[in-house]
């Protein structure tokens, strides 16, 4: 499997100053899709936590870290997430976009402070690997480095949990020393690992290994 982000044509955004207190501009990248109980059939691949989200950060508000929540209205439960930010009372805490284009999805990377990818069962997409190319943190499910093939952790604060979102947006919220180590070991890895070049690499090694042999016997044609 690989995971490629377009590093050479992603342009590292240094950390915004931000004011002691103000809040820290949140991006869920991640599409709005996760009731099991409207969906009983929703694959791991397509559960991407935002329940899970969206109770980490109101935990993280009451625990007084100020958030600017971005959303997007995609997925398969869209009114089931406005209802939890309701009963979360987390509505005015919460800008709504529309889906947007790629172009425009990473314009509103670069303007944000952090990434929340998929916190629930399925892996990292395109947000994840585009944010660290950018220099975003990233919280999300964290994927085992060693199923990729990399040969060392993503640089990405695990969440599978409320308070493993809460816990780490508090402490982007109030380490800056974590918030800048962040940003440039994600710039980092991205241009060692996500690069299209360590890509093909890895192909071109794999197709050199030596095949295994077939069993004897009869085939059917």
């Amino acid at each position: 499997s690989l995971l490629v982000t377009d590093v050479d044509e992603i342009t590292f955004m240094p950390p915004r100053k931000r004011a002691e207190q103000s809040p820290l501009r949140v991006v869920l990248a991640a599409r709005c899709t996760w009731d099991k109980k409207a969906s009983p059939h929703l694959s791991q691949q397509d559960d991407k936590g935002t329940d899970v989200f969206l109770h980490g950060a109101a935990l993280a508000i009451k625990q007084g870290a100020p958030l600017d929540l971005h959303i997007y209205r995609k997925g398969a439960h869209l009114a089931q997430t406005e209802e939890l930010a309701r009963l979360l009372d987390l509505t005015p805490h919460i800008t709504w976009h529309a889906e947007a284009t790629q172009q425009d999805f990473l314009m509103h990377l670069r303007e944000c402070d952090v990434v929340v990818d998929s916190v629930g069962t399925s892996h990292i997409g395109m947000a994840a690997t585009d944010s660290m190319a950018l220099g975003k943190p990233v919280i999300a499910n964290r994927p085992d480095h060693r199923l990729w093939e990399i040969p060392q952790p993503f640089p990405i604060l695990h969440a599978r949990s409320p308070q493993e979102v809460s816990d780490n947006l508090q402490r982007l919220h109030n380490d800056a020393t974590l918030y800048l180590s962040m940003a440039n070991e994600g710039r980092d890895f991205a241009e060692k690992y996500l690069h299209r070049d360590y890509s093909i690499k890895k192909i071109l090694s794999a197709l050199q290994r030596p095949k295994p042999e077939r069993a004897s016997g009869t085939y059917p044609t």
